[in-house]
């Protein structure tokens, strides 16, 4: 919770400096794409529990079920790169 918000699309001054540096960021300096704004989209049109499981999927690895790093791009588990 910030400034009194649960989420930032909900915020009155969405999309701020800070969700738009995120955006930004997560987009282009990791080797692992990710959209802090989609996220929230997603969120609001599918509920939480949905979005949860799609990324349970998505950053789980193939190989080894281990959590891959959106920084990295590394399984945790087994390194493997996605």
């Amino acid at each position: 919770v910030q400034n009194g918000w649960m989420y930032c699309d909900v915020c009155p001054e969405y999309p701020c400096e800070e969700i738009l540096e995120k955006e930004t960021r997560y987009g282009s300096q990791y080797p692992v794409k990710e959209s802090p704004m989609e996220n929230l989209k997603m969120i609001r049109k599918n509920g939480m529990e949905e979005f949860l499981a799609l990324e349970h999927e998505k950053w789980s690895c193939k190989k080894c079920g281990e959590i891959i790093c959106v920084h990295t791009g590394k399984c945790s588990g087994c390194e493997a790169k996605v």
